[in-house]
Order: C-alpha cells, then structure tokens, then sequence
C-alpha cells in the first residue's frame, strides 16, 4: 500500500468516466478503473499508466453482484481506504411506457441503483477509513446522475426512476454518513 489518496470509478474505460479518471490520476490518485468489457478498460488503463498515473483495471459487468462484490474486494486490495467512489457506469434506454419490457427495467435497476448500492455497502468501511484518517477532507461518493431524475422526459420512465433513485441513495447516504 501507498500514501496516496485512492479512487475507484466505475464506468471508467470512456465517456465521462474515462474523464474523471484522467484527471484523479493526473492529480496523483491511485485510481481503480472498472468497466464491463476487459480490453478497452486495459487499453484505458495502459494508456493512464504511460501518462505516469497509479492505474488499475478492474473488469466486471455491474448487472452482476458477483462482479460487483469482485470489484470491492479487488479496491480493498489495492487499499483499506478509499477516498473518492464515483459512480459513473450506468444504462439507459428509451422506449414507451406501455410496451417498455421489463427486463430492459430490470438491467439497468440492476447498474444504475442495485451495483452502486453495493458498492457503497461495501466499501463504506474504507470511506469511512479514508474519512477518519484526513477529518479535514473526509471521503467522498460522486455519482454521476441524470437530469432526467430530477425533471422527466418523454420515454425516458425507466432510466429516470434509475437515477432518482441513485439521487435519493446518495442524499439518504450523506445524512447517514456526513459528519
């Protein structure tokens, strides 16, 4: 184990993800990246590595738990502490409500509020850990969320009560764990 600050975002092979996880380890976090398909999360993490940042792949598919307890156990192995979990994997589709097929509702029940739940679960001890350790600056979980869970959008029924949901856990989480 290092000194330095850690960081586990999911999500983190591209798009929005990809981004946070370029600048934590720009920023001289040991960052753990997770995303669904092996060969583009190593070639994300190869390339923040040849940049100079701490980088490890954690692949796993976060509409399983299995993958998702992996994941927690692999952060917990590179630290005991975590001070930053962003959650930025997530799915959405469109459809109309009337015909919507319930296992598309089911997968991203599944990635957008069921694997951040767990992860949270999880890795709330190294939050924690991470928290006690620098009071000043604490530990933080970002998830990154939605508009459309906050104000709706036309066929858009299940993906906004995803991340309604994923907004709801994080408030209800900061009053139960916020000092």
């Amino acid at each position: 184990m290092n000194d330095r600050a850690t960081a586990l975002v999911t999500g983190g092979s591209r798009g929005i993800g990809r981004g946070i996880a370029e600048r934590l380890a720009a920023a001289g976090y040991t960052v753990v990246i997770a995303a669904r398909r092996s060969q583009p999360l190593e070639e994300t993490a190869a390339q923040l590595r040849a940049a100079g940042g701490d980088v490890h792949g954690g692949a796993g598919d976060m509409a399983q738990e299995s993958d998702v307890e992996a994941l927690a156990r692999f952060q917990l192995e590179i630290s005991p502490r975590l001070e930053l979990l962003v959650l930025a994997a997530g799915v959405g589709t469109a459809g109309p409500f009337a015909e919507y097929p319930l296992r598309r509702l089911d997968v991203q029940v599944a990635v957008n509020l069921r694997a951040p739940f767990l992860l949270v679960q999880r890795l709330l001890p190294a939050l924690r850990a991470a928290a006690d350790a620098q009071r000043s600056r604490g530990a933080r979980v970002v998830a990154i969320a939605s508009i459309t869970g906050v104000a709706a959008e036309p066929d858009l029924a299940a993906y906004g009560a995803t991340k309604a949901a994923l907004i709801s856990l994080c408030e209800s989480l900061t009053v139960s764990e916020g000092k």
